[in-house]
């Protein structure tokens, strides 16, 4: 699923802190001016360290998360048949168990194999699942516990990108993502009406360095805003990990 909470945030924020819609500061006469939607440099400075503030806050500090869409695990099980789920056991069960087919994990938890022994015995003709018997082969166990490496090489290669996408996952955990925090405060910056542009200027459809916004251009500024911060985290997906 893809995570849009960094969209979400980042839009709200561009609207809320947009120099001129809701506040200015600092204004052309006072401190705080409300409302008089016009920007200047050193207003687009302290309204972009307080995006950054603001915006490291929600997504670094409270972490805030979105995910709308199918899971890819979900997806792939709908495009193709179902298939009779494979058999497990676990340390504290001598039956087998049946359990989903797939090994991929939710984004929200760590992908782990500890405590499963993957049994490799053929399926059961009445039952459709793996079944124990004591003149089939043994249960191999995962290599993170005390009973050794697993025989079957399809069992090895799967445990160890599991192992794999384990690794890759507490790393990430321990390490902070700045790529939305970089990309939605770039964005803000050359995207603040007036700036840069204005589109659509007073006059004419598009005019630059104006130092002047208003409701439509900051409504448009901010679709364009949205188009693009979507492209660079859910289409490409930039992560910064420091």
């Amino acid at each position: 699923m893809s995570d849009w909470g960094p969209v979400f945030v980042a839009v709200v924020l561009f609207v809320l802190l947009t120099p001129g819609l809701l506040f200015q500061v600092p204004g052309h006469r006072r401190y705080v001016e409300f409302g008089n939607f016009q920007t200047g440099g050193a207003s687009i400075l302290v309204h972009s360290l307080l995006y950054f503030a603001l915006i490291c806050v929600f997504l670094l500090a409270v972490k805030v998360h979105l995910y709308l869409g199918p899971s890819s695990a979900a997806a792939s099980h709908r495009s193709r048949p179902p298939l009779p789920p494979p058999c497990w056991t676990t340390p504290t069960s001598n039956l087998p168990s049946c359990t989903p087919h797939s090994l991929s994990s939710s984004p929200n938890r760590a992908p782990s194999l500890h405590g499963f022994y993957a049994v490799a015995w053929p399926r059961s003709a009445a039952s459709g699942c793996r079944t124990t018997s004591s003149r089939l082969p043994a249960i191999h166990r995962h290599p993170l516990l005390p009973n050794g490496q697993p025989e079957s090489p399809l069992l090895s290669v799967l445990i160890r990108e599991k192992e794999r996408e384990l690794h890759i996952f507490r790393n990430k955990e321990k390490m902070a993502d700045w790529g939305p925090v970089v990309i939605a405060v770039v964005l803000f910056v050359l995207l603040s009406p007036g700036l840069l542009f204005q589109l659509p200027g007073k006059g004419r459809i598009v005019e630059f360095g104006n130092m002047h916004t208003s409701g439509f251009s900051i409504f448009v500024h901010t679709i364009i805003f949205f188009g693009l911060i979507t492209i660079f985290l859910i289409a490409i997906g930039v992560h910064i990990y420091t």
